[in-house]
Parts: structure tokens; sequence; C-alpha cells
């Protein structure tokens, strides 16, 4: 019975070739052609491959004889079947996981290295929805993930059976597909329907890891081509006696957001745990109970525990676990730890000084006279030890970091674990002081990424200036980016005091320009991405200009030497700011070789303020510093501890109060209450000076705390120190 085939040839001869071609089987031994006239568009150029029908049946070679040139080909007829063919697998791949999908490159033996591949994942428990698309090379985007799909790359999915097919490859030059198409040859490619990965939900007792406070952690790192990243979630399923979900998220710099979301027999809409949008960049933090989604500016782990007491539960009730990537960056990066937990151990060490603060050792109470008549006093303090405060679940699972906030956290409040006391020392203390500062005019603590975009930007830092001094070129194809370097310049420009008169404290400052840097013209500026800084003094001239359609910015990084006269030996920290943070950090970013680059983008990658900080000199008048405070406290956040459940599919989202629940129920009856968090002391000291002839003449002073309040109102003398002999101590805050 005849049968079909296709091809797609390549002319890489000499001798020119007709207009028709006529093929030939082997079947008669090519006597008769059994397809005429092919036209050479048909065969090499862009409308092949060229589906032959009516080939004889047992043919297994073919023959092309060009009409004119009598020139030929004979080809041997493959199976279509490429996965048996070319033996097409991953060379890495793992059926049966838990919570993520394991697959390597794609590899096979026509092709020593497949550098263009696309393939979808059916899936869960699904033969026609298509969970993501994954792949590898340029030809075929666009597709969600980029392999190889292992380690950190690895998606989190939820739970169900996953069938892989090859949609798309490229082999030995030619593209296979598996419906065909023009400028495709189509193939059988469903090469993993025997081995379907089967993926299993998270679960309380199939944690992987083996340190730390969590068992289960997913760390992602991942590419899409062409795309917006794709949202990865997973299936975590509880048991009835799970009362609490602790866990910790972090974003790399740009924004991800976490969502939390419980599937339970007893109700029948999915109910909204959390919902937080976390990371460094283009973000402000926002925890209130009735803000859905919440966000976190922080740069480090958010923690939190999400206590599901108010839930009815029952066996197979789930959670699902939903990362949702900055829709704007390409590259994605974050980590995320989780637990659950039967228990939620409410109790701290630290209770016990809710009205008796941390006593002073009397014998530690010591004055260390410095230079210009100053003088630091020391004392150990006793309370709890530092295991004592960590080991607690509150500090394991709820002490957190966040921007604008004020998270549960610990301060000065841990004491040494062999000893059990704790050394505080004080200012420098002086009738009269001097000293020096440095002060930000603006600042940027991490620089936000700008969307990327088909522009390019050249950058070169070369020291080609005066005596091996730096000098920065930059290329824009794109006006609006160099108005974006330039502007961002300007804006600087009120903080630059006296660049041009080294005798004057003014000229000691710098700006900062930030650079992404790119490892490949087609990196985007992201997740993971290197940034370089230049700090560079006032005095640079920056010059812009245009030729032939490129837009230019250079810009010179003189050096700077010390031009102020010496500094009195009680002026604290003057000199060494001036040697170390103006001097040192502009003339090494001037000369330096490590920071010189040459490199080019082709996503327009650049940051939104590349002129981010602005770094000035201050020599303060004199002062008198006579006193100085210890304190130790502890923060206990409310909103933190709190779970409020919203419903609803998109914003704005519905609250239902009568599913709310506080992980621990004692917060707000201790300390200061600010709202969002409780303010609990443990101890407040002042040392204050007592003799202006005699710094070594000193008191101790205590803000009594009542129910870890303190009212700032010193007004316990706790130790006396007359010409540095203790005379006094009061036994309610010493032993």
């Amino acid at each position: 019975m005849p049968f079909s085939a296709s091809t797609c040839l390549t002319n890489s001869g000499t001798v020119a070739l007709g207009g028709t071609f006529n093929i030939y089987s082997d079947v008669d031994n090519y006597t008769t052609p059994f397809q005429t006239n092919v036209t050479y568009l048909q065969l090499f150029g862009p409308l092949c491959p060229y589906v032959m029908g009516n080939v004889p049946d047992l043919t297994t070679t073919i023959r092309i004889i060009d009409t004119f040139s009598k020139c030929c080909a004979t080809l041997e007829l493959l199976s279509n079947d490429l996965c048996t063919t070319c033996e097409l697998s991953f060379d890495s791949y793992q059926t049966n996981n838990i919570g993520r999908i394991v697959a390597g490159e794609l590899t096979g033996s026509c092709e020593n290295e497949i550098t263009d591949y696309r393939i979808f994942w059916y899936g869960p428990d699904s033969t026609t929805n298509v969970a993501f698309t994954s792949g590898y090379g340029s030809s075929f985007s666009p597709y969600d993930l980029t392999h190889p799909l292992i380690g950190i790359n690895s998606p989190m999915v939820q739970s169900g059976e996953y069938i892989p097919v090859i949609d798309k490859v490229n082999l030995n030059g030619l593209n296979y597909s598996q419906t065909g198409g023009t400028g495709y040859i189509q193939a059988e490619l469903e090469c993993f329907n025997a081995t379907t990965v089967n993926v299993s939900p998270f679960t309380c007792n199939n944690g992987t890891v083996v340190s730390g406070n969590y068992t289960h952690q997913v760390n992602f790192d991942g590419a899409s081509e062409g795309v917006t990243p794709l949202t990865l979630n997973s299936t975590f399923e509880l048991e009835p006696t799970t009362n609490y979900f602790s866990w910790k998220f972090k974003a790399a710099g740009i924004t991800d957001s976490l969502k939390i979301t419980f599937y339970g027999s007893a109700y029948s809409n999915p109910i909204m745990l959390e919902y937080w949008t976390i990371g460094e960049q283009n973000i402000t933090s926002n925890i209130d109970l009735l803000t859905f989604p919440k966000s976190g500016q922080t740069g480090q782990y958010l923690s939190k525990v999400t206590s599901l007491t108010s839930l009815t539960r029952s066996l197979g009730d789930y959670l699902i676990l939903e990362v949702i990537p900055n829709q704007s960056n390409t590259q994605t990066t974050w980590d995320f730890y989780f637990t659950c937990m039967d228990t939620f151990d409410c109790n701290l060490c630290l209770y016990g000084y809710l009205n008796t603060p941390y006593k002073i050792q009397s014998s530690s109470i010591t004055g260390i006279t410095g230079s210009c008549s100053s003088i630091n006093v020391t004392f150990n303090l006793s309370g709890c030890t530092s295991s004592a405060i960590t080991d607690s679940d509150i500090y394991k699972y709820q002490a957190t970091y966040a921007n604008g906030i004020v998270p549960t956290q610990f301060n000065s409040v841990q004491t040494d674990n062999s000893t059990g006391l704790l050394n505080r020392q004080t200012t420098k203390l002086d009738w009269n002081s001097t000293d020096c500062t440095i002060q930000y005019d603006v600042y940027t603590n991490t620089p936000t990424c700008s969307p990327s975009n088909t522009n390019t930007i050249k950058f070169k830092k070369e020291n080609t200036g005066p005596s091996g001094q730096g000098v920065i070129k930059m290329e824009f194809s794109n006006l609006n980016d160099l108005i974006q370097y330039k502007s961002s310049y300007d804006l600087l420009l009120p903080y630059s005091g006296t660049p041009f008169n080294a005798a004057n404290p003014n000229y000691y400052r710098f700006f900062t320009l930030y650079i992404p840097k790119n490892t490949t013209p087609s990196t985007n500026c992201g997740d993971g991405t290197t940034g370089l800084t230049y700090n560079i003094h006032y005095s640079s001239i920056i010059t812009t200009g245009t030729t032939g359609g490129i837009y230019t910015l250079n810009i010179t990084m003189p050096t700077i030497s010390n031009g102020l006269p010496p500094f009195d030996p009680c002026d604290i920290n003057c000199q060494f700011y001036i040697d170390n943070y103006f001097i040192s950090n502009i003339n090494i970013s001037s000369t330096g070789i490590t920071n010189v680059e040459d490199f080019i983008s082709n996503t327009g990658s650049k940051y939104v303020k590349p002129f981010g900080s602005s770094l000035k000199f201050i020599e303060n008048p004199p002062t008198v510093v006579s006193a100085s405070t210890s304190q130790g406290s502890y923060y206990l956040n409310n909103y933190l501890n709190s779970t409020v459940p919203f419903s609803g599919s998109s914003s704005p989202y519905t609250q239902i109060p009568s599913l709310s629940a506080l992980t621990c129920n004692n917060f707000t009856s201790i300390g200061t209450s600010a709202g969002s968090f409780q303010s609990v002391y443990v101890y407040n000291y002042k040392v204050e000076l007592t003799d202006q002839n005699n710094v070594k003449s000193f008191r101790i002073l205590a803000s009594p705390i009542v129910n870890g309040i303190s009212t700032n109102i010193f007004s316990d003398v706790v130790a006396t120190v007359v010409n540095g002999s203790l005379t006094y101590a009061n036994p309610s805050y010493t032993f």
C-alpha cells in the first residue's frame, strides 16, 4: 500500500540546478518517477518540507534527480518515529517526585547536542491540559521554562500525572514537529507515554530538608523565553491534626508573590489564607489586616505562621501553594521554606522579666577612659540565654524583617549560653566632643531594573584618562535610554557641594553610578543580575552627543587627594572618613582594573535610577555627650500573628472574619501596644556623667519595668561610681 513521506534538502554543491525535479523509488530500481515536476522551492526553499504522496510500498530509498543538470541525491527513508530512530530522551529524568518535576536536557543519537526544542507538559491527570511548556534555544519560543529542569531550575507543580510531549525539535538542521506545517517535517514525538511523571503532594511526613526549622524547601531559579513568567503551584496534603502551617519566603530583589489557599471538604469554595508580594524593588510594606494581598519590602526571608485552627479540617484536605513571579521579570529567583505543625509553643523565657528587669552585675561596672577626656562605661547583665530565645517557636517561625514595619524581633536581650551574661557598653561619653559623619543626600539600597526592551546599550569603562584615570563610555540605540541616564544624573546635581575646592569639607562627596552587567547581549536585568558600582567625584565632566543615529554618554572619573588642614586628634572619625570613604572609594573606582568592563545589551538592560546615590562628608560642631542609654526589648507583631482568610477570584477580595485566627493569644496582654505590634522591655538603663571635671564619676539610672512597659523616665538610681570606684549598688537592679 503506498504511503507518504517528507523531506527538506540543502544545496551545498556548485553545479547550477534546474527548475524541476523527479523522484524515484528503489522498488523498480529508480526507473519510473512517482513524483514529477517538483519545484526547487518545494525541496530547498521556504516551502519545504516537501510532502510526497503515493510512495510505492516497500520503498526504502528514494532518488531525487534534477531534470536539467541530471544531478541526483539518493536518500534513505527513515521512520518518522524520532523517539525510536533518534532515541530521544532526557539526560536526567525522574518519574516519581514530591512536589516538583525533574527533567534534564533533551538528548538523542541523531545529534551530539540538541540546541533547539520545545516540550508540552500535559497534566495534572490530563492528556489535553497543558500545565506548562519548557524548551531550549531561541528557534521555538515562546516557552515557560528553560532546560535543564533540575536542582533549583526544577519547577514546583500540583500533584498528579504529567506527560511530556516534544512539540518541536531541530535535528541536523531540520525542524520536526508533531503537527507538521510549513517549514516542519511531521514526526512522531510522543516519546514519554510509557514513562510519565507522577508527582506526589508535599505532606507533613515527606520533607527532605535535613537541617533547620522547616521540613520542606523549594528553591527556584528559572527563565522563560518570549512569554511572561509562569506561575508555579503545588499541593500540600494536610493531616487532620495540622493546626499551623509555618513558612518563610524570599524573593531575589525583584518582587514575587506567594498565595496559600485552603481546599477543604467542609467548604464549597476555596479559602485564601495568605496572599503576599515580597521583594526589594518597587514595593512598600503593607501588612494591614484588611489588606489583601499584603506586601513586605525585604531582601531577606519574610517569616510567618498561618493558623488553621479556625478551619474545619478533614482527611484529604489540602493547601495549594502558589508562587506568582513578577510578570515583567523573565529571569526569576526565589526560595520558599515550609512545614506543618500540630502545636505551637507561645512561651518565651523573656516573659519572666515583665516586672523584674535584667540585673546588672555590680562587679562588672567599669569605666574605660580614652583619649581627649572621654570614657566608655561597660557592664554585664543577667537574663535569658541566647539558646533559650532562639529555640522558642516564636523566634524560629515568627521573627522576621521587612522595611516599613516592626516585625517580631529581639533586640539586645540574648545572654551568653555559657555565662548567662550580656555585655553592654555605652557610646563614648565626653563633656566636649567633636566628631565627623557621612550622610547620603540620595540613597539606593538595591537598584531597580527597568523593563526589558529591544534597545541596544553599550557600556565600556577604560583607564585611558589623564594619569590612568577612568573613563566611562556608553552608546544607546534609542534616545529615551540616554535621557533616562542623563535625567537621573541631573537629579544629583543639587548635591555637588564645592567640586573644585579641596580645602572645603564640602568637596568630599561622590555620586554612584549603577550598571547591570550583562553576561550575554540577550541577558535581561532581573534576579541574579550582577550589579557594577562606580563612585565618581562631582568634578567629573559628563558629555552627551549623537553620531549616525547612535547616542553617546561619556563620563570622566577624576581622582582626588586630601586638601584639608590636619584634624585635631580629638576629632573623632574625621580623617578616617576622608581617607577611607572618599579618597579611597573615588580613586579605586577611577583607576581600578577589576572594574574595567566592555559589554553590550540587546535588551535595553538598565536600572530605573542609574545614578542612584550621593554621599557627603560632614564635620559636626562640638557637642556634649554626657549620657547614654542601654535598652533591651522585643517586639511581637500582632498582624503577622494573625491569619485573616479571604474569598474571591480577583480583587476586591472578601474578608471572612469568622475564620480568622491567632497563632498566639497572649501578645496584646503585655507591653505597649502600637497597633500592629507590642513593644516589650526587659531593661532600660541610662549612664550619665556627674562631674564635669572628672569623667570617671558617673551613675546608672533605671526606668522601672511594669508588665514589659517602660516610661523612659529614669527615676531609680541603680549604681553610683565616684572617681572610678563603685560607692552604691541598688539590690533591686544589681547582683
